[in-house]
């Protein structure tokens, strides 16, 4: 991921969220760095509950040590984390009326989760029955 240069002019000052699907680790993980250096607070949605955690902690531990211009904000820095299996049909739903509840408007998404049914996405193409293209492309096209 390339190094955007954080400036009073582009820096959020956390007042905007930003919603990162898959964010329990991999390149989720450092979506949430980046976004949270940049001054979002962040909405973590991943089924994986313990990865959540990890990466809400770690992000919040690196916003904590700010000890920059951006260090007289990181007070305000805000962390929702939503476990949700992005595969069920009402899970967009789902994200939305926890997101309004906790009177988020979610400014920024990276739709970053994924699912495959085998390791190697290559062996799957020819093998792949419509149902579980249907439910692969879904969770990537659903409304959140």
């Amino acid at each position: 991921m390339s190094k955007v240069k954080v400036t009073e002019k582009n820096f959020r000052h956390f007042g905007s969220w930003a919603l990162i699907t898959g964010a329990a680790g991999g390149m989720g993980q450092l979506y949430a760095g980046h976004f949270a250096r940049l001054g979002f607070n962040l909405v973590l949605v991943d089924i994986d509950a313990a990865g959540l955690a990890r990466v809400a902690e770690s992000v919040k531990a690196e916003i904590a040590a700010l000890d920059d211009w951006r260090a007289a904000d990181k007070e305000s820095f805000k962390v929702l984390e939503l476990v949700q299996d992005l595969s069920l049909a009402d899970a967009a739903d789902s994200i939305v009326e926890r997101t309004d509840a906790a009177g988020i408007e979610v400014e920024l998404l990276v739709n970053n989760a994924g699912i495959t049914r085998d390791t190697l996405m290559l062996s799957m193409v020819p093998f792949i029955s419509v149902q579980e293209n249907s439910m692969v492309m879904g969770s990537c096209l659903r409304r959140i």
